[in-house]
């Protein structure tokens, strides 16, 4: 469950990996992501810091969840092993943003580029009614997912992330 925004937030940190291994990228983001985090004890309060290496990133993103909620975490930072940023404070700020959003979301996603060379627009999508034929009754409506644009770095509504 979230915290009043004028509360610390209990935080948790996970890192969902496979075959153990990380990007070289990955250490200064988790060294940034350190150094913010003590410069920012009367915002935050460590609860958490674990790994899960398995194969099937689902399994390792559901342990940790279940760590993070017995660790009381108001919140879970999970960064896969094969993406980054290249400044850690930044995902604080996008949780301490998150915090302040007057939304009922459960998930703050950053916006990742495809592995595409050739597309690497960011992996967040609309969902948007179209009509699909169903074999009962001829037709009905579906939805389907539609990419957008993300404008800047502020946080906005969206329906899906991720490949």
């Amino acid at each position: 469950m979230k915290s009043a925004s004028s509360s610390i937030i209990k935080l948790g940190i996970g890192l969902p990996a496979y075959g153990a291994k990380i990007s070289m990228w990955h250490a200064q983001m988790w060294l940034t992501l350190g150094a913010a985090l003590a410069q920012s004890s009367k915002r935050f309060e460590l609860r958490m810091i674990d790994y899960v290496d398995a194969c099937g990133v689902d399994v390792a993103r559901n342990r940790l969840v279940a760590d993070a909620l017995e660790r009381d975490c108001d919140w879970l930072l999970m960064v896969d092993a094969d993406t980054w940023t290249d400044d850690g404070a930044s995902l604080l700020q996008m949780i301490s943003d998150a915090e302040r959003y007057d939304s009922p979301a459960a998930v703050v996603a950053a916006a990742v580029p495809r592995r595409d060379p050739d597309d690497t627009r960011p992996t967040v999508y609309r969902r948007v009614a179209s009509l699909a034929r169903d074999v009962a009754d001829c037709t009905q409506t579906a939805f389907a997912y539609t990419p957008i644009v993300v404008a800047g770095d502020q946080l906005m509504p969206v329906d899906s992330v991720g490949a």
